[in-house]
């Protein structure tokens, strides 16, 4: 996920309803099809902030960018969420230490993604 900020125009009303309705299904279909990972994604409010480029999480809550989700096939969503999910349920956000923030999340990012790979 990335952590930086960008320079965007703000979100079209259409963009937000369209990103709200697609990750509160996403949410419902997550915890459906995995309850534990459902449980956690439960625990993390959803914050819309169209500075950030996609979705990004700091272990606590999950920032989306409205037309960055609103775009997205509902699957890949669902993929996002799960992502940003694991991201604190593997521990990534408590033992970075002082490592390097930005390879640090590369290498949590590659765990991650190797988990929903393989799972």
């Amino acid at each position: 996920m990335s952590e930086e900020k960008q320079q965007t125009t703000p979100p079209s009303a259409g963009d937000i309803k369209t990103a709200t309705e697609k990750l509160q299904r996403a949410r419902v279909q997550l915890v459906m099809r995995e309850p534990f990972f459902g449980a956690l994604l439960m625990q993390m409010p959803m914050q819309m902030d169209s500075g950030v480029k996609d979705m990004i999480t700091n272990g606590q809550s999950i920032r989306f960018n409205p037309t960055y989700a609103a775009n997205l096939p509902d699957p890949e969503i669902l993929t996002l969420l799960a992502h940003c999910v694991l991201h604190p349920a593997l521990g990534h956000i408590f033992r970075r230490g002082h490592r390097d923030a930005k390879t640090f999340n590369k290498a949590g990012d590659y765990a991650v993604n190797n988990f929903l790979d393989t799972y």
